[in-house]
């Protein structure tokens, strides 16, 4: 099968691979259809690494997927061959405390489609454990379910992380694909307000269309002009930090009103973040690191399906395998107004 790894940084090549034959019991196997560029694939591909997590070359990434059902293990009976799926790129043990306790993201054993060590997505076939395949309607766009992992992200990081809810007065830091899944779950959980900022005019329109009522480019109105002018000087409930940008993160914290929240999801480049701590303790404010999604994607699903989800104006690019180095290198450069490329085999 065709596989696409990263061979160095920067450097992404197609490579024949062999499959397994035989698929294990209570597997499924998943012809690949789309599989999304994530920020974590951009951060490998530029640097090899995201904090610890190095990559030993070649490694094939990826890990926002969508396909069809292949094949099924002994034992697997949601799925069959020709079914639509979402994978859940997320593998826990269900055996440590923290699956017991409900929090999965937090796995002790946990592997993670195209983190160090489990390759990932970037193949032609994948084999995965039953409970991370997820049927989805035949009619919805497979660009749209690979989107389906950073929505639940969003989902996450809005209901169980920031709390928002009805009323709530929200800012979202960036609008690349999490900042876009950000905004749709605040507006789904009932923010009455949603700020976005980013300095890229198309991810401001795609801000707009998909549910922020204010869309600040932060090289005009600095983010904290912009929200005490709309908020008449009380502040945000919370603040969600999507860009990764030390800037952006160092000023933050000045964004929500006393005793409000701050959700950061996005992922510096840089190990290392500062905000000013008397502001912080000041104003009573809970803070919040996002780990990936915790038990969201059955509901992203079902709001995709229910058409209360928009994720097509995420994936505003398509490219071949062949291409992916390119793609990768505008992705970086926000080339061509792109928000989020998508590889298709």
């Amino acid at each position: 099968m065709k596989a696409l790894f990263l061979t160095e940084t920067r450097k992404l090549q197609v490579h024949d691979v062999s499959m397994r034959e035989r698929l294990a019991s209570g597997n499924v196997r998943i012809r690949v259809k789309k599989v999304g560029i994530c920020g974590s694939d951009l951060h490998y591909f530029k640097h090899g690494h995201i904090g610890a997590q190095t990559v030993s070359f070649p490694f094939i990434l990826g890990h926002e997927c969508s396909g069809i059902v292949e094949e099924t293990g002994e034992g697997v009976t949601h799925v069959k061959p020709g079914d639509h799926a979402f994978i859940d790129p997320s593998i826990s043990c269900g055996r440590c405390i923290y699956c017991h306790a409900g929090r999965r993201n937090l796995c002790l054993s946990n592997l993670f489609l195209g983190t160090p060590p489990q390759p990932g997505a970037y193949r032609q076939f994948i084999d995965m454990p039953a409970e991370n395949v997820f049927r989805v309607d035949r009619r919805l766009d497979l660009n749209e379910v690979a989107m389906i992992e950073p929505f639940s992200i969003g989902l996450y990081a809005v209901s169980t992380l920031g709390q928002v809810t009805a009323g709530d007065v929200v800012s979202v830091q960036g609008c690349g694909g999490i900042g876009l899944v950000t905004i749709q779950a605040a507006k789904l959980a009932g923010a009455a307000r949603i700020i976005a900022f980013d300095r890229v005019q198309e991810r401001l329109e795609a801000a707009k269309k998909i549910g922020a009522d204010e869309a600040v480019n932060v090289d005009s109105v600095p983010p904290l002009t912009a929200v005490e002018r709309f908020t008449k000087g009380s502040g945000v409930d919370v603040a969600f930090e999507c860009s990764g940008s030390l800037d952006a993160i160092e000023k933050i914290v000045r964004l929500p009103r006393s005793g409000g929240r701050v959700v950061f999801i996005g992922s510096p480049e840089e190990d290392l973040m500062s905000f000013p701590p008397d502001i912080s303790r000041r104003k009573g404010l809970v803070m919040y690191f996002c780990r990936r999604t915790n038990d969201m994607v059955a509901r992203a699903i079902t709001l995709l399906e229910g058409n209360r989800a928009n994720l097509g104006l995420l994936t505003t690019h398509t490219f071949t395998p062949e291409e992916a180095t390119t793609a990768f290198e505008k992705a970086i450069k926000y080339s061509e107004g792109i928000i989020r490329g998508v590889i298709s085999f």
